[in-house]
């Protein structure tokens, strides 16, 4: 084996076998170089190989009372690792068996003693992750397209009764795809070019039979990222924003601010109550109005006031029953 490869070898042995609170003795090295690696070296060697990996910046501590090496910090730290593997299986549009791997290969950027200790934790079945084995090369096939620049076409699905995600749509949807951003715990693509004017949104948990088109999509100056306009299109329903004023109590501003994010200026309306307007859509201003119907109050515009009466009565009617 080269020098170079004895290197990478004895520094992946060192990740896999040591951290901060566990040592490996110079002999375990060979044991490994040998039994892994089919190579053996004399065990001077090994001091040599430590500090050729500690002039690369590798912190690799020595132990002279115990004759041992410890890497002190892997890719990630624990508490990396703990927040990467949990939100990874968490996220419903992500299927379970893409997490349970994704996971596997987080756990082994540490050391075995992280990977061992962590499992218990960190593996757990989701109920609520979606079945589409398609997922990740959708993802994949999407950013070739927005890199070339390219439109795509592709099927949408929905659950029906036997609880299985069905193509809803007759023909092939075609789209500009433009990015992809987080919302509601959900991954999204934001496009244009669709059936709506500016932007749209699909989940991409629910796309299907990704193509790449030859058309090149047109030119847009876009003024707004795309975490700004997932800011505004809260539960992300598709249409034109409005300049939309709620009225809602005081202590609620935590749930305010979880919905529309902190670029909001809300101000005293009396004791009890702020005020303010954000820019959201026609269907998201109502279902948050909803959501929160006991402590906020959609103020304006009119037409959604109305809509707002119309839809508490009509839910008044159904409980008076």
């Amino acid at each position: 084996m080269q020098k170079q490869q004895c290197n990478l070898a004895v520094l992946k042995i060192l990740s896999e076998e040591s951290d901060e609170e566990h040592l490996i003795k110079s002999d375990q090295i060979l044991d490994e170089l040998e039994t892994n690696y089919d190579v053996s070296i004399e065990r001077h060697k090994v001091v040599s190989v430590i500090s050729t990996l500690r002039d690369f910046m590798y912190p690799i501590k020595s132990i002279k009372k115990n004759g041992g090496y410890m890497l002190l910090s892997h890719l990630f730290t624990k508490s990396e690792l703990i927040l990467l593997c949990t939100s990874i299986q968490s996220a419903t549009f992500v299927d379970q068996k893409a997490s349970d791997n994704l996971t596997e290969r987080i756990l082994g950027t540490g050391s075995k003693y992280h990977k061992h200790s962590y499992r218990s934790h960190v593996f757990h079945n989701n109920e609520k992750k979606v079945n589409n084995d398609q997922f990740s090369k959708s993802i994949s096939t999407i950013y070739d397209a927005i890199d070339q620049g390219r439109k795509i076409s592709f099927d949408y699905m929905h659950y029906k009764e036997d609880m299985q995600l069905h193509i809803v749509n007759k023909e092939p949807i075609i789209v500009e795809p433009r990015e992809i951003t987080t919302r509601n715990g959900q991954l999204y693509l934001l496009v244009t070019g669709g059936r709506h004017p500016g932007f749209m949104s699909y989940r991409i948990d629910k796309i299907a039979n990704v193509a790449i088109l030859e058309e090149k999509v047109t030119y847009m100056y876009q003024d707004k990222d795309a975490i700004e306009l997932a800011n505004e299109r809260l539960y992300m329903y598709n249409g034109d924003n409005l300049n939309v004023t709620f009225r809602f109590k005081k202590n609620k501003l935590d749930q305010f601010v979880d919905a529309f994010g902190l670029n909001i200026h809300p101000h005293t309306y009396n004791d009890d109550q702020y005020e303010c307007y954000v820019k959201t859509t026609k269907a998201a201003a109502i279902l948050f109005a909803q959501e929160y119907s006991d402590c906020v109050e959609l103020i304006s515009p009119e037409e959604l006031r109305e809509s707002m009466r119309t839809l508490l009565n009509t839910a008044a009617d159904m409980y008076s029953k």
